[in-house]
C-alpha cells in the first residue's frame, strides 16, 4: 500500500484592524479602503486553500491574541495558530517547524497579497518538492509570494532584508549556498500600492 504524503498549507494572515493592514495601500486609498481590500485578498486566499484537499489547512495569525476573531472570520476547517515573535523571516521559520514537528513531509506557505494564486499552483508546489529542496512563488515586486519547504531551512530566513526589491534574489543566493535545489512557480503580482490594486483589477477585467 503506498502511504500518503502529509501535506501542508499555511496561510500567514493579521486581524482586519483598520489602519493595522495594508499600510502602504491605506497611504494612498485610505485606511478604509486599504482595510477592505485586505479582507477581500485574505477571503480570496483562504478560499482556494479551502478547496484543497489531502493537506492540512493551517492560519498562522497576528496579533496573538486574535484567535477566536480569525476562526469567527474565516471559518472551520482550518487549525488555528498564532505567529511567534520576530520579524518576518523568524515567523516563517518558527511555522514551518510547528508543520515538521507534526511530521508534515511538505510544506507550502503563502501570504494573502497575491489574488492570482490558485490550487493548480498550490498543486505544482507540492509535485515540485518531491525532487527539489525549495520551491519559491517569484512576485513581480522581487519578493516571493509563496514558500515550500520538505524540511526545516532555517538560512533562508536569516539576513533577509523583507519587503525588499532583492528579496527572492537573496532567499535563492541562500538556497544555492546550501546546496539546495530550486523550483519556481508562476510569477505573480503581490498587492502591495494602490497602482498593483488597479493593474490586477484590469488584468482579470480582461481575461473575464
Amino acid at each position: 500500500m503506498i502511504k500518503e504524503l502529509r501535506r501542508a498549507v499555511v496561510i500567514f494572515a493579521r486581524a482586519p484592524d483598520v489602519g493595522k493592514v495594508k499600510t502602504r495601500l491605506a497611504s494612498e486609498l485610505g485606511e478604509r479602503e486599504a482595510l477592505d481590500i485586505y479582507v477581500r485578498l485574505a477571503e480570496t486566499t483562504v478560499g482556494v486553500v479551502a478547496s484543497l484537499s489531502g493537506c492540512d489547512r493551517v492560519i498562522a495569525y497576528t496579533p496573538t491574541d486574535s484567535d477566536v476573531r480569525m476562526r469567527d472570520w474565516l471559518g472551520a476547517g482550518f487549525t488555528y495558530e498564532a505567529q511567534c515573535d520576530g520579524d518576518l523571516g523568524a515567523r516563517m521559520a518558527h511555522a514551518f517547524d510547528r508543520r515538521f514537528e507534526k511530521n508534515a513531509e511538505r510544506v507550502m506557505l503563502i501570504g494573502t497579497d497575491a489574488p492570482g494564486i490558485d490550487s493548480r499552483i498550490l498543486e505544482e508546489g507540492f509535485v515540485a518538492l518531491g525532487h527539489n529542496d525549495v520551491v519559491f512563488g517569484p512576485a513581480l515586486d522581487g519578493g516571493y509570494y509563496a514558500i515550500g519547504l520538505r524540511s526545516p531551512q532555517r538560512i533562508l530566513f536569516e539576513n533577509i532584508s523583507w519587503s525588499a526589491k532583492d528579496t527572492l534574489f537573496r532567499s535563492m543566493v541562500a538556497a544555492q549556498r546550501s546546496g539546495l535545489s530550486v523550483h519556481l512557480l508562476p510569477q505573480l503580482t503581490d498587492i502591495d500600492t494602490a497602482q498593483d490594486w488597479w493593474r490586477w483589477l484590469s488584468t482579470r477585467d480582461n481575461s473575464g
